[in-house]
């Protein structure tokens, strides 16, 4: 049984199912120009109040047997989602296929801390979002003009392919 734990900072390269689950311990980024790619099967298990900020390139392209498994290392504290917030146009298209993302739970931060419970995309369209199942993900309004926005997906200023995914309880 192996797992890797991943600190806070940035990464890049591969995630292997040999090497899964993979326990993320902080606020992870995709720097810009770098890519993550992540292979069928692997599950990332995020800590509460950890996200991932992609400013790079996030290939997550799993497979129907194989999903890739996005989740909460306690589902009652939840996680704080993928980020792709003003990722430079210059990166080429993130895919997020046949991906499960589940337990989110925004409720701290800016109003951009609070949108997507799944996923956020802000001023970034080049996404594709598809064959995914979301669920069980949350967002909690503090009264900002945005603030709990998108139970399971947010976009502002974005406009990515969303197609064939499966959105339930969020």
């Amino acid at each position: 049984y192996c797992q890797t734990d991943i600190p806070a900072g940035d990464v890049s390269g591969t995630w292997s199912l040999s090497n899964s689950p993979y326990h993320i311990n902080g606020n992870i980024t995709i720097p810009n120009g770098q890519t993550l790619t992540i292979e069928p099967g692997v599950t990332a298990v995020f800590k509460e109040a950890c996200k991932l900020n992609v400013q790079g390139r996030l290939i997550a392209v799993g497979t129907p047997e194989d999903t890739i498994t996005f989740t909460a290392e306690d589902p009652n504290t939840g996680w704080h989602a993928i980020k792709f917030i003003e990722t430079p146009m210059s990166n080429d298209t993130s895919k997020i296929v046949f991906c499960k993302i589940e337990y989110g739970k925004l409720n701290q931060g800016d109003w951009l801390d609070r949108c997507g419970g799944a996923i956020l995309s802000s001023n970034f369209s080049k996404l594709i979002i598809s064959n995914c199942l979301l669920q069980n993900n949350r967002v909690y309004n503090t009264g900002d003009m945005y603030s709990g926005s998108g139970g399971a997906i947010a976009l502002d200023n974005a406009s990515p392919i969303i197609s064939n995914n499966c959105i339930i309880n969020n």
